[in-house]
C-alpha cells in the first residue's frame, strides 16, 4: 500500500490564537511498517505477562495519567482564564 501526501510536514494550531504549536513530519511507509512491527512484537511481549503483572503495570499507567490529567487541567483553565501563573490550588483541581 502507498501513500501520497502534498506536503511533507503538518502542524498543530491552537484553536483559541489560531497560532502553530508545532510542526510534524508526515510517516514514510517504511516507517509506518516499522512502527506496526516494532507494535505487534511489544504486544508478544506483553500478552505473555502473568495478570498480576499487567494489572502493576496498568496501575502504573494509571497513576502517570491521573497527574498528567491535573496538570492538563490546570493548564486549560489557566488559558482560559488568561493567566500562566495560576496554580492548581488556586484552581481547585480535583486530584481524584
Amino acid at each position: 500500500m502507498s501513500t501520497t501526501t502534498k506536503q511533507d510536514t503538518f502542524k498543530t494550531i491552537n484553536p483559541t490564537t489560531g497560532k502553530e504549536i508545532a510542526s510534524h513530519s508526515y510517516m514514510t511507509d517504511a516507517q509506518v511498517e516499522e512502527s506496526i512491527q516494532q507494535s505487534h512484537k511489544a504486544f508478544l511481549k506483553w500478552k505473555m505477562k502473568s495478570i498480576e503483572e499487567r494489572g502493576e503495570i496498568i496501575k502504573s499507567i494509571g497513576k502517570e495519567q491521573n497527574i498528567l490529567s491535573i496538570l492538563i487541567c490546570c493548564k486549560l483553565h489557566a488559558t482560559i482564564l488568561g493567566s500562566t501563573k495560576l496554580s492548581c490550588n488556586s484552581l481547585k483541581c480535583s486530584t481524584t
